[in-house]
């Protein structure tokens, strides 16, 4: 049984979270706890990839735990921030610009 609810992600992960499967796992282990509040402290953690933090704020939402988190660096800050804007998807073509031509 854990003995506090404070949480040092560096200590459970890596001070570089990069994979999906790490958020993933790392949030299996956390809804098992039993507390109802945690805190997730980011000390130490100087990377976090874009698919690390859509995975995380993606279980964060599912979990039925309070979660807040503590010590985050501002790139940290701001990789969640750009995973939570909602993104403008632009076409890879604009099929109204093209021209047919036959061969």
């Amino acid at each position: 049984m854990n003995t506090s609810n404070k949480i040092l992600i560096k200590e459970k992960i890596s001070e570089n979270l990069s994979l999906r499967d790490f958020a993933r796992t790392f949030f299996i282990q956390l809804n098992k706890s039993t507390y109802d509040s945690l805190i997730i402290d980011f000390k130490g953690v100087n990377f976090m990839s874009r698919s690390f933090a859509q995975e995380y704020l993606d279980r964060k939402t599912e979990s039925e735990k309070q979660i807040k988190e503590i010590n985050m660096l501002s790139d940290i800050e701001k990789m969640f921030e750009v995973v939570k804007a909602p993104r403008e998807r632009k076409p890879f073509f604009d099929f109204n610009k093209l021209k047919i031509t036959t061969l």
